[in-house]
């Protein structure tokens, strides 16, 4: 699949994601990448100027990196078309991101159980990666303690029964992947507000 560089502007873009990788789920009309992006894309990677380049990115981190940024001239984002739903429900084959509409299982992930429920989860990614990093050039060793308190947060759904953890692509998540599932509350906007 070919890949596109969006260069972007600075200040708001108008988009959400959701996934890991993150994937585009809405465009606003008045976004000023409208005519460059659109729903389904897959976000490779982020170029930052005079930064390194940041790829393999969940939604959280991304929006993270891009709110940070949002004043810096020349960032370039790096999409490229979601594979296109596959005809059978193969294990492993990529499956498009399920929106999140409710807590309770009427909507699990492709290969989920119904009736589990959408949780949120604190896991190590690349924000607490980065902040231990800085941790340890600032604190040496002891900079590593962030390790144990991670700052990523991620949806996970969790199915009946089994308590088996999946994201919203359906990929199985490993019990220690992070702190435990905390319910989402009531009223709770979502983690994607670019």
């Amino acid at each position: 699949m070919a890949l596109s560089k969006v260069t972007l502007p600075t200040g708001k873009l108008g988009i959400k994601f959701v996934g890991s990788p993150a994937v585009i789920t809405s465009v606003a009309d008045d976004s000023p990448i409208a005519h460059l992006v659109k729903q389904g894309h897959v976000v490779e990677k982020v170029i930052i100027p005079e930064m390194d380049e940041i790829s393999d990115l969940d939604a959280n981190a991304l929006r993270d990196v891009l709110a940070e940024k949002s004043e810096v001239e020349g960032r370039i984002l790096v999409v490229k078309e979601s594979s296109p739903p596959p005809t059978s429900s193969s294990p492993g084959s990529p499956q498009p991101p399920v929106s999140i509409s409710n807590n309770r299982g009427n909507n699990p992930p492709p290969g989920g159980k119904p009736g589990g429920e959408w949780m949120m989860q604190q896991y190590t990614g690349s924000k607490t990666q980065a902040a231990a990093c800085v941790g340890c050039l600032c604190f040496c060793l002891p900079g590593l303690l962030i390790l144990c308190c991670p700052l990523d947060k991620r949806y996970v759904y969790q199915e009946p029964g089994n308590g088996r953890l999946l994201d919203g692509s359906g990929k199985v998540l490993a019990k220690d992947s992070g702190n435990p599932p905390q319910k989402i509350p009531p009223g709770y906007m979502g983690m994607n507000r670019n």
